[in-house]
């Protein structure tokens, strides 16, 4: 009986998130995403495309001082994920705000219970940071917006026009020991306000 009960257990145990590793440093192609031959870039890594990542997987971001800015415009995240960097180190996520109708991170209403550790982003036309949702007043009025998100010890800085945008029906968002400043940044002071 002791058998049955330990293969009970085993097959009723959930599976263990894997952990992906993206560095400035790796490869795309001959990288296997693994801490000795990670990816080089984000959107490789999350390219649903590929089929890489199941939710819950890690995307552990090398930044090593000198050698940490990633530029990559639409990071996106389709599915719940923690995308960090590891302590001592903070990888940087940069889109040009000049890069028309960008976003630097966007976290998708699928991806709600992510979590975002340790980085800084920066840029993006529109936001650094933008939780999106499919929520719409008059087309999908039951929609849902990236919810039960996580942000920490970040460090979100000069976008195009908002560091952060949290659009409706995105709810239970934790935003802790973040430094966010310098929004706006194609707005300069005297931008007369737009219609």
């Amino acid at each position: 009986m002791r058998p049955l009960i330990a293969l009970l257990l085993a097959l009723s145990a959930p599976a263990h998130a894997a952990e992906w590793f993206v560095s400035t440093t790796g490869n795309d192609s001959t990288g296997s995403g693994s801490a000795a031959a990670p990816f080089r870039t984000l959107g490789h890594v999350l390219d649903p495309g590929l089929g890489l990542l199941t939710a819950g997987d890690v995307v552990t971001v090398r930044g090593p001082a000198g050698n940490n800015t990633y530029n990559e415009c639409e990071v996106r995240l389709r599915l719940p994920l923690t995308l960090r960097s590891p302590p001592g180190e903070r990888a940087h996520i940069h889109c040009d705000y000049n890069t028309l109708d960008t976003v630097s991170v966007q976290i998708d209403p699928d991806a709600s219970g992510s979590t975002l550790s340790n980085l800084e982003i920066s840029g993006g036309y529109y936001y650094a940071l933008f939780l999106q949702t499919d929520w719409d007043s008059t087309g999908n009025p039951t929609g849902v917006g990236a919810s039960n998100i996580v942000i920490e010890d970040c460090l979100i800085h000069d976008s195009g026009r908002d560091a952060v945008k949290i659009t409706p029906k995105s709810n239970d968002v934790s935003i802790r020991r973040c430094e966010i400043h310098s929004s706006g940044r194609r707005y300069p002071p005297g931008t007369p306000a737009e219609d």
